[in-house]
């Protein structure tokens, strides 16, 4: 804006319509680096293998020169990080490797109650057996350069005699860069402890025996339902969709306003079905536009909002 030139126009960092929000703000990422609340211990790689379990194959620690065998591709953060599988020394197809967490702490919480906002509440007989605590888990994945090696995390619950009572889903990714990846699960009834795994797998063991899946900056952590607890990105999310609303249809809303809720889960889920379309030519944008898929979400709330009539009466 320069006023001596008759010139009122607002520059571009004040024309942003998305001034609280990260393009890696997904409807879970949280602050892994600078969380106090993570339940992994060496959840960076830091400490060598320590705290971690080899279970399938073969796991490394690299920490040295990024694109060398002593550094794999890069570092996500930190000076290490883990190679589930290996490369350049005893390489495996799959690797495998698991650290047990023990939450006795929450086992009043996890046996009594319901989930919060993880089952349909029409499956009532579901919700008898159910516990009000979850867990939002996740960590930073990738291969190296080319899609044929597959760095995964999940979950296994475990009850007092360490049988497994449920798994949850699989986060994965082959990508030649680093993606965070974290999801919620609900806790089965009866869990006592958890068992996070991280697992390394070669795609084509015809050619390069090397397993280039590298893993970094894993994340457990239970929530109980009446917790109130917001990940960093809900927060900066439903933030930003409070600039919006006020943007375009100039209304100030609280950030647990049922709009900004509903806004809030229209995003997260379209962010949620960021995978149901595996044809490039189908997608919005492709991968190295919008690597974390928030972008076809915000594109699609903003339309939610401009149907609206005060938009187009503002």
């Amino acid at each position: 804006m320069q006023r001596g030139a008759d010139d009122f126009r607002l520059t571009a960092s004040g024309r942003k319509l998305f001034p609280f929000v990260e393009a890696t703000d997904t409807p879970v990422y949280e602050k892994v680096d600078t969380s106090t609340l993570n339940l992994l211990v060496n959840s960076g790689a830091e400490n060598g293998l320590d705290g971690w379990t080899v279970e399938q194959g073969t796991a490394r620690v690299l920490s040295g020169k990024a694109g060398t065998c002593e550094g794999g591709p890069s570092i996500n953060s930190g000076k290490a990080i883990f190679n589930p599988g290996s490369i350049c020394t005893n390489p495996t197809p799959l690797g495998r490797l698991y650290q047990s967490v023990d939450i006795t702490a929450w086992s009043d919480g996890i046996n009594a109650g319901q989930t919060k906002a993880l089952i349909d509440t029409s499956q009532t007989k579901a919700l008898v057996d159910t516990s009000k605590a979850k867990v939002l888990f996740g960590a930073a994945l990738r291969g190296w350069s080319v899609n044929n090696d597959e760095a995964s995390v999940y979950l296994s619950f475990r009850d007092a005699g360490d049988n497994e009572l449920a798994k949850s889903q699989i986060l994965s990714a082959k990508e030649g860069y680093w993606k965070t990846e974290m999801a919620y699960a609900s806790i089965p009834a009866k869990t006592r402890s958890i068992r996070f795994y991280m697992q390394g797998k070669r795609i084509d063991t015809s050619t390069n025996p090397n397993n280039d899946s590298f893993v970094d900056d894993a994340y457990l952590r239970v929530i109980m339902s009446d917790s109130g607890y917001m990940p960093a990105g809900e927060k900066r999310v439903r933030t930003n969709l409070q600039y919006l609303y006020r943007q375009f249809l100039n209304e100030k809303l609280a950030i647990d306003d049922p709009e900004i809720t509903r806004s809030f889960s229209l995003f997260s889920d379209v962010w949620a079905s960021r995978n149901d379309s595996t044809d490039a030519a189908c997608r919005l944008y492709s991968s190295w536009e919008d690597p974390n898929y928030t972008k076809r979400a915000w594109g699609v709330v903003m339309m939610y909002l401009m149907n609206d009539a005060r938009f187009l009466y503002e």
